[in-house]
């Protein structure tokens, strides 16, 4: 005879979460948390069907890493696919692994190096911009400015004299709607799509000049399949760009914002942080790999940061 025993579902009969009110649903969850524990189930406003929010590290493991084949990215990822196409973050699958090995050469130590004088470049505009606005006596807004930053540093490593030319020709940054409009709607997706035509332009003159400079752009035209040895196609080149522009500069500036946020509540903290740079990182001299690896509480207070902010404080699965 078949069990008759009810299943042993998590509790959450009545609880409605509308996820994309994001001011709300933050302080909501953590509510939740503390009530139900770490697992339960809520609905959208305008949905019948479950959400299981699984808040236990143990059973996040098991979705993402240990029996990751029986789970896809669920609605919440697939809904950037009009923002990013089929860019790495919303691929999956078989294109996903293809995609991942052609993209990781971009990641590897040696290219960190070669990128360390432009980040120099960029804290050291950063740091010129905050003294004027503290001459001028104007207030700083670190939210703003570790945005602009972030997509700075991105552009400049992406596109490199391309980016400078189109400023010069257009007499504007186009890419800079990314940190001006907050909003990440379906007008934002599409307004961010038209872009696409601006890369696609960026690579033909490339191609036509027979001009392949250092940047990462030039990394992705030339990625290759190992085995098989083909490249991707350009639309799929062109998606891992745009991906490279929203998710690189938005998640590195949240953990900037953050972690400046936190060193402003404790003193202490920040102090061992100034300290630990002035030993490692004297100001007449400019900094290298081998200095950065020195600096071991930095990068604990940091890890700290994205413990109790990560900046992507949630992923969607479906079973």
């Amino acid at each position: 005879m078949p069990d008759s025993k009810p299943l042993n579902l998590p509790p959450g009969e009545d609880i409605i979460i509308d996820y994309h009110q994001l001011e709300q649903v933050l302080p909501q969850l953590t509510d939740l948390v503390a009530t139900q524990g770490n697992v339960f189930k809520a609905k959208f406003p305008d949905q019948n069907s479950w959400v299981y929010n699984v808040c236990d590290p143990d059973m996040a493991k098991h979705i993402l890493v240990t029996n990751y084949k029986n789970y896809k990215k669920g609605v919440g990822i697939k809904q950037i696919n009009v923002l990013l196409g089929r860019g790495i973050i919303v691929s999956e699958g078989d294109l996903w692994k293809r995609q991942r090995k052609m993209m990781q050469p971009l990641f590897s130590n040696k290219l960190l190096t070669q990128q360390l004088p432009l980040m120099t470049a960029c804290a050291d505009k950063l740091l010129a911009s905050w003294h004027d606005d503290i001459e001028a006596g104007k207030p700083i807004n670190l939210t703003e400015s570790m945005s602009q930053t972030a997509l700075d540093f991105i552009l400049h490593a992406l596109f490199s004299e391309d980016l400078e030319r189109i400023i010069a020709e257009t007499g504007e940054n186009p890419f800079l709607m990314v940190t001006d409009d907050s909003a990440r709607d379906l007008l934002f997706a599409r307004r961010f799509r038209q872009l696409t035509h601006l890369v696609s332009d960026m690579m033909q003159r490339r191609r036509a000049e027979n001009r392949q400079p250092f940047d990462l752009l030039t990394m992705v035209m030339n990625a290759t399949e190992k085995r098989s040895g083909e490249a991707m196609p350009e639309k799929l080149q062109i998606d891992e760009i745009l991906t490279m522009i929203i998710a690189g500069h938005e998640t590195t500036a949240s953990v900037l914002n953050w972690t400046w946020y936190l060193l402003a509540q404790h003193a202490d903290i920040e102090q061992q942080v100034l300290a630990e740079s002035q030993q490692h990182m004297p100001l007449t001299a400019e900094p290298n790999m081998a200095d950065i690896e020195q600096l071991k509480f930095t990068e604990q207070e940091l890890d700290e940061s994205m413990r109790l902010y990560p900046p992507d404080w949630v992923l969607t699965r479906q079973a």
